[in-house]
C-alpha cells in the first residue's frame, strides 16, 4: 500500500465527530463522495454528512483486508466493525464492503462506497430486520 493511500486509511479509522479536521487532509475539496443512500459534492458538504453520522455511533473501524492501485485509481476491500447507539442493541455490527477511490495529488476526490445496507442497517432495526433477513433467505433458496 503506497503512503497516500495508508495515509488515507489511517485517518479514515480516526474520524470521529472529535476529528472531523482530517477531512480536510484526506479529501479533495471538490470531492464527489457515493455510498448506497448518499450522493455528497464537495467538502463541505462530505463535512455535514460525517458530523451527522458520528451524532450516534459508539465506535467504527475498517479493516482493509486487499487493496489494489493502478496510477489514481484505488480499490480497498474491508470489514467495517461499528456500534450505533440505535441499532442492534447497541452491539457491534460486522459489513462487509469494499470503496473506489480516486487520488487527485495526495487527495481524493472520488469516493465510492459499495456494501450491503441490509447488512449494515435494516437487519438491525426491529421488526424490519426479521423481514429483511427472511427476504434474503427466500432469495437464496
Amino acid at each position: 500500500m503506497d503512503n497516500r493511500v495508508a495515509k488515507f486509511v489511517e485517518n479514515y479509522n480516526k474520524l470521529s465527530k472529535h476529528e472531523l479536521d482530517r477531512l480536510n487532509d484526506m479529501y479533495h475539496w471538490n470531492v464527489r463522495f457515493q455510498d448506497p443512500i448518499h450522493d455528497i459534492e464537495g467538502l463541505d458538504a462530505l463535512r455535514g454528512y460525517f458530523s451527522s453520522l458520528y451524532q450516534n455511533l459508539v465506535h467504527i473501524n475498517f479493516v482493509v483486508e486487499h487493496y489494489f492501485e493502478l496510477e489514481e485509481f484505488v480499490f480497498l476491500y474491508w470489514t467495517m466493525n461499528f456500534r450505533h447507539q440505535k441499532l442492534n442493541g447497541c452491539k457491534d455490527i460486522l459489513v462487509s464492503g469494499h470503496s473506489h477511490l480516486v487520488f487527485e495529488g495526495e487527495k481524493v476526490s472520488y469516493h465510492r462506497d459499495y456494501l450491503d445496507l441490509g447488512e449494515m442497517l435494516y437487519e438491525h432495526i426491529p421488526a424490519l430486520g426479521w423481514v429483511v433477513k427472511a427476504i434474503k433467505k427466500k432469495a437464496s433458496q
